[in-house]
């Protein structure tokens, strides 16, 4: 039997590799096929189109410039819009686009708050030429360069966007304004917006109906959610800076059947905001984060929007995930009595770089996450699969976590239905600022149980490197 098993794990590892492998053989092909544009320049032309963007001389086709030339082939980036010579850029731009095909690829164009420089239209028009093959487009632009005649001709000739991510100038108002570029994407699902964008009211109409994935951020609460007010069919909404203003929204209250919701937020009034004014009964998974650059502007967590938002809307939360917010120990326990079906759990917590307290992961915390199976039917997440936790070592209870881990193991299905437990299946630490025997010795710890089947992953958190993503 012994034997057996060992066999059976050599015949899984064995099958884990061959997928793998395949999965780089597809990877292969995908770059290669993304690479045969770039083959077909003249190198000379390819040099001044990459100018651009890598000031340093390159060697195109040197191995360690690969990845620059593979980005580059599927994504077309103008944000420096200074005196440049503009009748060649546009040149080179042409043969790029004469030479790469019918290929997709991203283009991002910054106008920032300037007006359209004439020198540039020659180029803006090489590109609206190829706006059928636009699969992700990134504007920065003012109302101006809309309604300029060299975009009109991208209206109907979006065949395969499906990202638009569009923002304008603070303080850019024009009630005479209107736009109906964008009304015809047949795969546009994607939508990226920061108001004041020039889409953020009926006289620029998009196609709502068949938006899935909706971001938006650095608004006012009034403008946010009038723009949510037009989409129903959001599956993942993600917001960031949303709605710290004091203006008080009037609007009709939200009720969509959103399933992701992420907020990014620095302070309790941009988390409150849409957990007020919206009601999510299709919600599976809440993400909720701060600032990890500057964690002690917000000090104090407020629970009762999100509990009254989970009361109102009746929805079964799956995945949680909070980080950088000022939530104790005692505030996440109570949070989780009312999300009794939460499959995954991410916590982090507001600290800056001196502190070493742990605010959630407490022996209070690990004590009620422990399960006393002299009870029957336990109430605290029942139904907890997946763990994640970041904290620090110093201040780890070792023995409190491992038991509690430990509790929520269990190998035997018929014993799990009896008390009502789903089995723990794998557990995440991340160890702030910890040294490499601190993560080898938590590891062993845990390691039985790893051994047994529970998937462990320990891994260290530097905070500084964490700021810098």
């Amino acid at each position: 039997m012994g034997y057996q098993t060992e066999i059976n794990k050599l015949k899984a590892t064995l099958a884990s590799l061959e997928q793998k492998r395949d999965g780089l053989k597809k990877k292969i092909a995908q770059y290669r096929s993304l690479l045969s544009p770039i083959h077909r320049l003249l190198p000379e032309v390819l040099q001044h189109i990459l100018h651009y963007a890598m000031p340093k001389p390159v060697n195109w086709f040197e191995p360690s410039s690969i990845p620059s030339t593979l980005s580059l082939a599927s994504a077309i980036d103008f944000n420096k819009w200074g005196k440049q010579k503009f009748h060649a850029l546009n040149h080179l731009v042409r043969l790029f686009f004469d030479r790469t095909g019918v290929s997709a690829f991203t283009l991002i164009l910054d106008f920032g708050n300037k007006k359209l420089h004439n020198g540039w239209l020659p180029c803006l028009e090489t590109l609206v030429r190829h706006s059928n093959r636009w699969r992700s487009l990134e504007l920065r632009i003012s109302r101006s360069v809309l309604e300029h005649s060299a975009s009109i001709p991208i209206k109907g000739r979006l065949p395969i966007l499906s990202h638009l991510d569009i923002s304008g100038p603070l303080g850019e108002s024009d009630p005479q304004f209107r736009c109906d570029l964008f009304t015809a994407c047949p795969v546009l699902s994607s939508i990226e917006l920061c108001p004041p964008s020039p889409f953020t009211d009926a006289a620029c109409p998009l196609p709502w109906g068949q938006i899935r994935n909706l971001t938006l951020w650095g608004c006012s609460g009034i403008d946010g959610l009038s723009v949510l007010n037009l989409l129903q069919n959001v599956d993942s909404l993600t917001l960031q800076n949303f709605g710290a203003s004091n203006e008080i929204y009037g609007g009709e209250h939200i009720n969509s059947d959103v399933k992701r919701l992420v907020i990014h937020a620095e302070c309790n009034a941009e988390v409150h905001c849409i957990l007020t004014n919206a009601t999510f009964p299709s919600l599976s998974s809440l993400d909720i984060r701060g600032d990890s650059r500057q964690p002690n502007d917000w000090t104090k967590w407020e629970e009762k929007p999100l509990v009254d938002f989970l009361i109102r809307s009746p929805c079964t939360i799956t995945t949680l995930s909070l980080k950088y917010i000022p939530i104790s120990d005692q505030q996440t326990i109570w949070l989780l009595q009312h999300l009794p079906m939460t499959l995954c759990l991410e916590e982090y917590f507001s600290t800056d770089d001196s502190s070493t307290a742990n605010h959630i992961i407490t022996h209070v915390f690990l004590d009620k996450l422990t399960v006393d199976h002299a009870r029957a039917s336990p109430s605290f997440l029942p139904k907890l699969t997946r763990i994640r936790l970041a904290l620090h070592y110093d201040r780890l209870k070792k023995l409190a976590l491992v038991k509690a881990v430990a509790s929520r193991w269990i190998t035997d299905e018929v014993y799990s239905l009896e008390i009502g437990l789903t089995s723990v299946e794998s557990i995440d630490i991340v160890l702030i600022d910890s040294e490499d025997a601190q993560v080898q010795n938590l590891t062993e710890e845990l390691q039985w149980m790893a051994d047994a089947g529970l998937r462990v992953t320990i891994a260290a958190l530097k905070l500084e490197e964490d700021k810098d993503e």
